[in-house]
């Protein structure tokens, strides 16, 4: 019987994957399925997180759960740390050539610059090495 009592299913049609009551009680405390959040459609739980996009607004890839999974992928974080290392190094090549543009100057605004481009390294270093802590190195 469904919730609101107006229909009765077969129990064969419970947990299917289809939605037979129009409250949705047939498929609601079911555990062997996902439920897409906008469209409301079933998708089988070994669907879920399997990197293939079996909702239409994408839910069964695109949530906590499989956020998780993603963020573990070791070739993921690998790729993160690599371009997180040239984009350092591209501000260190920047950082030391303003740095030597700025010796000339000696103005208080020249040294406001020196000490922020220091911060800029400080934070910037303090990153790369907080990637190494992600890696489990």
């Amino acid at each position: 019987v469904c919730a609101n009592k107006n229909r009765c299913i077969d129990y064969s049609q419970v947990c299917d994957l289809v939605e037979d009551c129009e409250d949705g009680s047939g498929e609601e405390t079911c555990t062997n399925h996902f439920k897409c959040h906008e469209t409301g459609h079933y998708v089988p739980k070994t669907k879920k997180c399997d990197k293939s996009f079996d909702c239409l607004d994408l839910s069964d890839e695109c949530n906590d759960e499989c956020t998780r999974a993603i963020i573990e992928d070791t070739a993921l974080k690998g790729l993160s740390w690599l371009i997180g290392s040239l984009a350092v190094l591209a501000n260190l090549v920047i950082i030391c050539k303003s740095a030597v543009t700025l010796r000339r100057c000696n103005t208080t605004v020249a040294l406001l610059n020196k000490i922020a481009h220091h911060g800029d390294i400080s934070w910037g270093s303090y990153g790369w090495l907080l990637s190494f802590h992600h890696l489990n190195l």
